[in-house]
């Protein structure tokens, strides 16, 4: 079965296969995202602003990931997340 896609979905995939390939024997990586999340659901709206940094060791696996999420009328949510392998 063929699935028809977009051309951005496609682009994007291309984007992450060639991403992979030039990070080959990286040993260690950072990055960090700003992240607008909006969901929409029976009527109601929410959206979520989120900045999110990372650091990563591939070998031995190991991570560090901070967040701080702003959750509207919620209010603010930080978390850091550690993986040791």
């Amino acid at each position: 079965m063929v699935k028809q896609v977009d051309k951005i979905t496609i682009l994007t995939y291309e984007s992450f296969l060639k991403a992979g390939e030039v990070n080959e024997g990286l040993d260690s990586f950072s990055f960090q995202m700003n992240l607008t999340q909006k969901m929409d659901g029976e009527g109601d709206t929410f959206e979520t602003q989120s900045d999110l940094s990372m650091d990563i060791i591939t070998d031995p696996l190991s991570m560090k990931q901070s967040m701080v999420s702003d959750l509207g009328e919620f209010g603010e949510q930080e978390m850091e997340i550690y993986l040791c392998g």
